[in-house]
């Protein structure tokens, strides 16, 4: 039995609790993969359920809480940073491309400090963004997006003659995901929900053109914008 645990998976609201194409996306990807995904999904064997007298309760299968925040006496007392918790966020740094000794200092007893040079939250967030790692990294994921786009451009001015929508939606998907994961800053989940997210705002579009062509979205757009004006004027 598959257990998913989606509870986090909304974009919070002013009013209510959203489920975006991303977050649906993420949940349908997991079902359909049938396999486990950490703090997320769980494949309960029946042995599994039998043990926990059958008790369905997703939370014993699929626990999706944050871990707790470490605490660290030593570092509250005299500041620094504990080297285990830096070094327990090494593969995130990785992806991202940081080196975290460019920012911190040696310290003693197994504590680091910051550079010198920062002294404010504000520096931190500046030395991250021009960081040569992290703009390399950025770049890389910019270009891979770049030539990916170029590869699909001519797919979509030709959904008119092609009519294939629902395919092309399952190709871009597959495709962005070849595309975008080697970089290493998105997971799959996340480079799925851009797409999702891209496809939800931009359907309409996409659905104009199989019907009329690029010709007629063009048209569609002049009418909108001229009826927008027409109201204003009013």
């Amino acid at each position: 039995m598959l257990f998913i645990n989606a509870d986090r998976e909304y974009h919070e609201g002013r009013a209510q609790n959203e489920l975006l194409a991303e977050h649906i996306e993420k949940i349908v990807s997991a079902f359909a993969a049938f396999e486990d995904v950490p703090r997320f999904a769980t494949v309960a064997s029946d042995d599994e359920l039998r043990d926990n007298d059958y008790n369905l309760n997703i939370r014993r299968y699929a626990d999706n809480a944050p871990p707790a925040e470490p605490q660290d006496v030593r570092a509250h007392l005299h500041g620094g940073i504990p080297r285990y918790e830096v070094e327990a966020k090494e593969s995130l740094f990785a992806a991202h491309g940081l080196d975290p000794s460019d920012l911190l200092t040696d310290g003693d007893d197994g504590y680091l400090g910051f550079a010198d040079a920062i002294t404010s939250r504000r520096d931190m967030t500046g030395y991250i963004a021009s960081d040569a790692g992290v703009v390399e990294k950025e770049q890389a994921l910019r270009d891979a997006v770049d030539a990916w786009w170029g590869d699909r451009e001519d797919a979509i001015a030709c959904l008119g003659a092609t009519q294939r929508l629902m395919e092309l939606r399952v190709e871009l998907l597959s495709s962005f995901e070849d595309a975008a994961r080697p970089v290493g800053l998105l997971d799959r989940f996340e480079v799925a929900g851009v797409i999702a997210s891209w496809w939800g705002a931009s359907q309409s579009d996409l659905r104009t053109i199989v019907a009329r062509g690029c010709l007629g979205l063009v048209t569609a757009w002049e009418s909108s914008i001229l009826r927008r004006r027409r109201i204003i004027s009013q």
